[in-house]
């Protein structure tokens, strides 16, 4: 076949244009025809983009962007950079069903490490039900271990399996943090010192009901029916506003009589006598219009007649049998307690 050239070529023009089968194809440098070293037919006209391979057509991706039909593998320098001002890479599903998911892996010799799923395979079956964000780590065979890191789509919920530990501060914004506890086990909440040494527990007994609060040695008990136990006792204070102090006391009663015990010594028994004086109706202060056990003066009580005591605000000692006997009123005297 002889070749008939144009006479006014172009740059880059090839001839013949279209190619013919067998024939050879030359490419104008700008000086010469160059063959080409190809032959057959042109590329399939239905507006997809084409290259050689292996002396046939294959359809290629444009520069401008096209679907992937196969895997993309890139093993030069090994990075994807995406240079966007949305700057998105997008996982789409095939569908909902159970099954499929969207996920990215990271790998070592081909064995996985860790998974991160955008979209775990558990059904879409309505109400935002399935395709939940899940975290999986597994072991060097590449086979999966669990899912350390959990968020239910349809709840929002977070999950973890195993401890979560914090750099900074944990705030919980929505009023409340909730320690569940696994099946037949307790709920517990440590404090560590920054070694991880435990120094304090707090826990719910599944057994008893009781909620214990611990440190090293002792052992605060709030039990289900109401009742507190302290490890040691309570500690002696002066009044509301007064220091505290060294010692603690403790009341001990079981059917007898009540002790009072200061630390680890038992002082003797609590008795509890009644005065009839202070339940019959106080008299009112002539001086200043309270009742006598409120006022704070002191009073000396003498008998009048049989029908009516008076009171005068000057103490004063009065003889009664064989003993002398001040009055004094009181805001806290009821009754008379002693220790023997």
């Amino acid at each position: 076949m002889a070749l008939d050239f144009p006479n006014t070529p172009s740059v880059g023009q090839l001839y013949p244009s279209p190619a013919v089968a067998g024939v050879p194809v030359y490419r104008w440098s700008g000086v010469t025809w160059d063959a080409q070293n190809l032959t057959g037919t042109d590329a399939p006209s239905d507006g997809k983009t084409y290259g050689r391979l292996n002396a046939a057509w294959s359809q290629a991706l444009p520069i401008a962007g096209g679907t992937l039909t196969g895997n993309l593998t890139i093993s030069s320098g090994g990075q994807l950079i995406i240079s966007s001002a949305v700057g998105q890479i997008t996982l789409n599903k095939a569908s909902g069903s159970a099954g499929t998911n969207c996920s990215i892996g990271g790998f070592t010799t081909g064995n996985a490490r860790w998974v991160m799923e955008f979209g775990n395979a558990a059904s879409e079956s309505g109400s935002n039900v399935g395709s939940d964000f899940d975290i999986i780590r597994y072991n060097d065979a590449g086979v999966a271990i669990d899912t350390p890191f959990k968020i239910t789509r349809s709840t929002g919920v977070i999950t973890t399996s195993i401890d979560l530990k914090c750099g900074g501060a944990l705030t919980a914004l929505g009023n409340s943090i909730v320690v569940q506890a696994q099946a037949g086990a307790n709920a517990n909440l440590f404090f560590n010192d920054e070694t991880g040494a435990n120094k304090s527990t707090m826990y719910w007994e599944r057994s008893s009901g009781t909620f214990h609060v611990t440190n090293a040695t002792k052992d605060w008990q709030f039990q289900s029916g109401g009742q507190f136990l302290s490890a040691l006792g309570y500690v002696c204070k002066q009044g509301f506003s007064g220091g505290y102090g060294g010692n603690s006391f403790n009341l001990f009663y079981n059917s007898g009589p009540c002790q009072l015990w200061i630390d680890a010594t038992n002082l003797g028994n609590i008795s509890v006598t009644s005065d009839y004086r202070t339940k019959k109706t106080w008299p009112i202060c002539g001086a200043c219009g309270r009742p006598l056990r409120n006022c704070g003066r002191s009073h000396t009580r003498r008998r009048t007649s049989r029908r009516h005591r008076n009171w005068s605000t000057t103490p004063r000692l009065v003889m009664r049998g064989k003993r002398l006997e001040q009055l004094r009123c009181s805001r806290v005297m009821i009754s008379s307690v002693g220790v023997s």
